[in-house]
């Protein structure tokens, strides 16, 4: 469903100055005109739709952007002469336009290079290798009333037969400029789960923007666009203006895009192309393998709330911080959390961990894993200085019975000297045994 915008200004100049006519007659006019030929499915991008810039990991991958196709943004280049222009961020980050050696023994599809350098494409879908690049979990967080987190966008060069695609409805109940609602018809695209059948999903047609151009790819993504969001939005029973996504796409899982040729068309009727200009008859199918389990921020950089630093490397804590990790969709069970020294022997002290819990009602938060020293009855102690290693192991069960699989390690340092970041403080995070819930409010 879309939104109806009411545009007054430059007819009601037209009929002022008495050109009725011009103005009854073609409700385009002073628009640029659609290229010719047929509609060409210019880019799949599968993104974070966090419009707004709060909760998304600004992520977007072109399913269909390789080294050599029409919109990709790799070139030859020389890292003393030619750098790379940026061409767009993603998601108020920096994308990466690096000027990167072109390894021949790696397949990246470049051809002639006389530099021996390209600029990297940051939403190119291939790994170095030539394998899939997986795409990130993205967590679910949307306005009221619609579903957000993850969305592919079917990008066009030009618009499509409106009448194809929607059904309007009439409220004459509400003011003008507010009376139709859009609904996007059924059947036109659909995500197929590794069962072969539709997962939910919510699609919408966005008819106004560009196709090639763009400051921000989520904040102003590419259109006009077929857009996809992952799941439907379900009310909270406590309250109804709040919403959450039906379904959420799932960790290790391989999906596929369906999109039905035959109900794309231009206002003068030209069928479907690919970016040269292939005629695409039947079905269009493209597959995309969400990433393995892991905690927000990745396996190599993990957003660790306590102490994480800005290069990547192993964080620094406080000796009264709680480390936190993110598991967007959870886990099977409580992961396995093990601590030893730099040199892989045992410690002197205990650690324990436990999902995450509300200082408030000391309800437990199945995504979120602290993890603090403690004595033998659970309660938070000071860590002892010095250098440690922790080793997280963890599952998580797809609703298709695939089991994607986490282990990894990271080096810390306690440092004495060090302050806690407040909210990661031992204080502001209590242990099972020392939670205590509030009195309700009267």
């Amino acid at each position: 469903m879309r939104t109806q915008f009411l545009y007054v200004g430059l007819l009601s100049m037209t009929l002022a100055g008495g050109l009725v006519s011009a103005g009854c007659s073609d409700i385009h006019t002073g628009q640029p005109s659609d290229p010719g030929g047929p509609v060409r499915l210019v880019r799949v991008v599968v993104q974070d739709d966090d419009i707004a810039g709060e909760g998304g990991i600004g992520s977007a991958i072109d399913l269909i952007d390789r080294v050599g196709t029409p919109l990709s943004t790799a070139h030859e280049c020389d890292p003393n002469r030619l750098p790379c222009r940026p061409e767009f961020i993603i998601g108020g980050g920096d994308a990466t336009f690096d000027c990167a050696p072109d390894d021949p023994s790696k397949v990246t599809g470049w051809q002639n290079s006389s530099t021996g350098f390209r600029c990297t494409d940051p939403m190119n879908p291939q790994n170095p290798d030539g394998s899939q690049r997986p795409i990130p979990v993205q967590p679910p967080t949307g306005a009221p009333g619609t579903v957000s987190g993850t969305e592919i966008r079917l990008v066009f060069n030009k618009v499509l037969n409106n009448s194809e695609l929607e059904d309007i409805s009439v409220d004459t109940e509400k003011q003008p400029g507010e009376q139709l609602t859009y609904t996007t018809k059924p059947g036109i695209v659909e995500v197929l789960g590794p069962d072969n059948m539709p997962i939910p999903t919510t699609v919408v047609w966005n008819s106004a923007g560009s196709a090639t151009a763009t400051s921000d790819v989520i904040g102003n993504p590419f259109r006009p666009a077929l857009v996809i969001e992952i799941g439907q939005p379900v009310p909270d029973a406590m309250d109804p203006t709040s919403f959450s996504p039906s379904y959420v796409l799932e960790e290790g899982v391989k999906y596929t895009i369906v999109l039905h040729s035959d109900k794309i068309h231009d206002r003068a009727g030209n069928g479907l192309a690919d970016q040269d200009g292939n005629p695409i008859s039947g079905d269009f199918k493209i597959d995309f393998t969400v990433e393995d389990l892991g905690p927000f921020g990745g396996t190599t950089t993990p957003d660790i709330t306590a102490g994480a630093d800005d290069e990547g490397k192993f964080p620094t804590i406080a000796t009264d911080d709680v480390i936190s990790m993110t598991f967007i969709n959870g886990t099977d069970a409580l992961p396995t959390v093990t601590i030893t020294d730099a040199d892989d022997k045992p410690v002197a002290f205990k650690i324990l961990a436990w999902n995450d819990l509300s200082t408030e009602t000391c309800k437990p938060d199945p995504t979120t894993v602290d993890v603090t020293a403690v004595d033998d009855t659970g309660k938070a102690i000071a860590w002892p200085v010095g250098t440690y290693k922790l080793i997280v192991s963890a599952k998580k069960t797809s609703s298709f019975n695939s089991v994607s699989s986490f282990d990894a390690s990271w080096t810390f340092t306690v440092d004495p000297m060090a302050k806690t970041g407040g909210a990661t403080s031992q204080t502001k995070k209590p242990t099972p045994s020392q939670c205590v819930p509030m009195p309700p409010t009267m």
